[in-house]
């Protein structure tokens, strides 16, 4: 998301505050895309990930007026919805806890990727590396590479500090680089 869509969400989040529906409009449609890639990678559901984003943004407009001092749109949504998936699939009888992501989530797969070389045998090896690295690794890098977040933005979403979510990048590159990962990465990442 480029500096003017941002600074767009912000002035539309203020304006919802005072009730305009369509600021509220523009930011659930500019929003959507995201919110709703990044609650499918939690949930692995199509459903729970529409009925999470349709859950928060009912409670946001019910209680629009309480949501003024909030630093970062963009944020505060992507980590509205994280907790929602996680209600929702503790409510439906997954053992998830809203403090620690299983191994089984946020899975990236390779068909999202730019790769120099798009063979069956890269994508399989991509794979098998993304899988080897813990969840919150993925994570992280999920939210710097395909959300565009900056570590200060990962860091609030995932209630984590600053420096942890540096050094998840780290490892997590050097880890993919150790596996002979990396180098099939477009690179943009």
């Amino acid at each position: 998301m480029d500096r003017e869509a941002i600074e767009q969400l912000e002035k539309d989040w203020a304006g919802v505050s005072r009730g305009d529906r369509e600021g509220f409009a523009r930011i659930y449609r500019t929003m959507y895309p995201d919110l709703y890639a990044y609650s499918q990678k939690i949930t692995g559901s199509q459903v729970v990930a529409q009925d999470a984003i349709q859950d928060v943004f009912t409670a946001l407009w019910q209680s629009h007026k309480n949501h003024h001092n909030i630093k970062s749109v963009r944020t505060y949504l992507l980590r509205s919805v994280r907790n929602q998936c996680f209600r929702l699939l503790k409510k439906r009888n997954r053992q998830v806890s809203l403090d620690h992501v299983d191994d089984t989530m946020i899975q990236i797969d390779p068909t999202e990727l730019k790769l120099k070389d798009p063979s069956v045998r890269v994508r399989q090896l991509v794979q098998k590396g993304l899988e080897g690295l813990p969840a919150q690794q993925r994570e992280v890098l999920y939210l710097k590479y395909f959300v565009n977040l900056d570590y200060q933005e990962i860091a609030e979403l995932l209630s984590i500090n600053y420096q942890s979510v540096v050094n998840h990048v780290y490892r997590a590159v050097g880890k993919l680089r150790q596996d002979k990962v990396w180098q099939y990465l477009d690179t943009e990442y």
